[in-house]
Formats: C-alpha cells, structure tokens, sequence
C-alpha cells in the first residue's frame, strides 16, 4: 500500500508508522536523524581518520621533500600547489575534529572530552601569554612620531629573561625578547650567544650604566604645564621635568615634544615623569628608562 504525504511532509506530532501506532514522531529532523542513526551512518570511524592522517602526513613529507630537493627552479610552483591541496587536506581534519569525529571523542565521553578541550586550550593559552608577558611588561611604549631609531625601539621596548637553561626550555627561547625582536630569524642558540656576548644597549644588564642620576639635587618645577604648548593653544599628553633646571614640557608622545627640545637646546640629560606617584625617568643620551 502506497503512504501518501502531504505537502511539506507529514505534520509534526502525527502518528508515524515507522514508529509504531499512535507513537508522536516529533520533528522532521527528529525522524529523519532517528532512521541516519538506525542506518550507522553517525557511527565513529577511527580507521578511516587514522589512514587519512597518516596518508596526509606522507603527502606534506613528500611535499616538503621535494621542496628541498628540487631547489630553485620554477617547478617549485608545481610543489606549492601539491603543498596547498595537502594543507588543505589537513584543515578538513581539523574540521572533522572540530565536530567531534576524530580521537578524542572516541576515548571520552562527550562531557568528559569538553572538559578535556576546555582545560587543554585555557592553560595553552595561559602557558603561551606567560612566555610572552614577562618580556614586555612595565617596558614603555613609544609614540609613532617618537624619535628613537629601530634599534633602540626594539631594544628598549622589552626585556631578557635570565635563568639558565631549564628558563629557556620553558619559554621556548623567547627568554631572549631582545635578540628576537631585533634578528628574527635567529634561532635559539644563536640568541643565546648573542646575550652571552652582551648586546650594548641591553636595558636588563649588558648597557653602561647611565651615570647622568648621579649627584643631582631635587628641583622644584618651574612651571604646572608646559608653557610652549600653552603659547600656542596646544594641548599635552603628559608632562616631563627636566631634572638640571626644573624647565617643564610635553613628553615625545605629546604633538610639541617640548621636552625633547629642551634636551636639544641645553644638553640637559635627564627628564622624569610629572604624574603624582611615579618614579620613571628617562636619559635622553642613552636613550633608555634609568
């Protein structure tokens, strides 16, 4: 006997025969995932994620190898597209994992493999921001207009981490902030003899010490602004205190850079912060915090 359905399908809630009489299906969706799980057909396959991952670890080897023995030859361009197809390839596996069908869902139960994802990518993330904090923090940020060179904004915007060799396992080599930023390309040995020769701007223990401080008597500011911005309407970002004569200007990061100017008129060396509470002051010779 042939089943007539109804346009759009049979309504949602009638008795489906398939179901047993007078049994409420539920959705279409429900029906229809009800007879693809009946069917097998969302049943795990670790064979065929185990043959296709290793199948496409042969083609990136195969690929790469043929990289390097081919060399400089425009055949190359054959071996990036082999080498596309083969990325691609391991992309789709990541998708596949990304809706469960790969290892991990075969080993755990479903709350058991969230857990697993949540607590492995929250602590890969902590682990990776820790190698990459203690380099930078409290290190200063320069303006875009600031007037410093490219060595010395890479040298003086972050810091070497020392601790012997089990540091530099943990932090993967970006113990050497200093190197890295200046020589990319560097591996790490290479860095590590770069800060055993010491780098001579190196603000964490390599640099002369800045001898500028030494000496100076408190000054009183002469002034509760800068007075060439205030001459011209400007406005400041943040004020330095010249700490030879008292003379108060706008910082490098302000439009006027009054306080560089300063420097640059009486070769007076050293400027601190104005902000109530901070003891940061910067060496205009030297270029560096002191």
């Amino acid at each position: 006997m042939t089943k007539i359905v109804p346009p759009g399908g049979p309504r949602s809630g009638a008795p489906d025969e398939t179901c047993g009489p007078g049994s409420v299906r539920g959705s279409d969706y429900a029906v229809l995932s009800r007879q693809v799980k009946r069917a097998g057909l969302l049943a795990r396959r670790p064979g065929y994620y185990w043959v296709k991952a290793a199948t496409n670890l042969l083609f990136l080897a195969a690929g790469w190898t043929a990289f390097v023995l081919i060399g400089p030859s425009w055949w190359q361009f054959a071996v990036a597209a082999f080498l596309a197809a083969a990325f691609t390839q391991t992309a789709f596996l990541g998708h596949d994992a990304g809706h469960q069908h790969t290892v991990l869902f075969w080993v755990l139960a479903p709350a058991q493999a969230v857990g697993f994802l949540l607590l492995q990518q929250g602590l890969f993330g902590l682990y990776l921001g820790c190698s990459f904090a203690p380099n930078h923090k409290g290190m200063p940020i320069f303006g875009r207009d600031h007037g410093s060179d490219f060595l010395r904004r890479q040298v003086l915007t972050a810091r070497n981490i020392r601790g012997g060799r089990i540091n530099d396992f943990v932090l993967g080599g970006l113990s050497y902030q200093i190197e890295h930023h200046l020589f990319p390309s560097m591996n790490h040995e290479m860095r590590v003899r770069a800060m055993a020769s010491g780098v001579p701007h190196s603000p964490n223990g390599s640099a002369p010490r800045c001898e500028h401080p030494d000496g100076l008597a408190p000054v009183t500011p002469r002034s509760l602004g800068c007075a060439a911005c205030e001459a011209r309407g400007d406005r400041w970002t943040a004020l330095r205190l010249c700490l030879t004569c008292g003379w108060v200007a706008c910082s490098d990061d302000s439009p006027g850079r009054h306080a560089r100017a300063h420097y640059q008129e009486t070769d007076h060396p050293l400027a601190a912060a104005m902000e109530p509470g901070s003891t940061w002051k910067w060496c205009y010779i030297h270029e560096r915090p002191v």
